[in-house]
């Protein structure tokens, strides 16, 4: 029952409008940007770089039906993209995290797809924020 009430949410929340909030949360990146100084870019650089790794082995990971390490791939990347507001990675992670803890490959999929097309959003983003340093 708890694996379809989460089944049930994700299928929700990805019918909803697909970019309901910015792509980067200004706040947080500026915040990040201030706290750490010197060390942001080279923050910011690593975290786009795991970034396209973990989508690697997340793709591989579903491909191979290995759930806990979708999920913990998922939970990584939330964590990761809410320390520097890459708000929409973060939210569709977790989308991400609650369908692989359902065992649902199929909305795996669908949700990868979205999450590899946010990924590209808030990389071009970042991006041009670091060009403009």
């Amino acid at each position: 029952a708890k694996i379809s009430t989460i089944t049930n949410q994700v299928d929700a929340i990805m019918r909803n409008q697909p970019h309901p909030e910015p792509t980067l949360n200004e706040s947080q990146f500026a915040e990040m940007q201030d706290l750490l100084d010197d060390d942001f870019v080279p923050l910011i650089e690593q975290y786009l770089k795991d970034t396209h790794t973990r989508l690697d082995n997340l793709n591989k990971a579903i491909d191979t039906g290995d759930f806990k390490q979708a999920s913990d791939l998922a939970h990584t990347q939330k964590g990761a993209s809410a320390n520097i507001g890459a708000s929409e990675v973060e939210r569709i992670s977790f989308q991400m995290q609650s369908a692989s803890d359902a065992k649902d490959t199929d909305l795996q999929k669908s949700v990868l797809s979205s999450l590899t097309d946010a990924v590209k959003r808030s990389h071009q983003e970042i991006n041009q924020r670091l060009a403009a340093l």
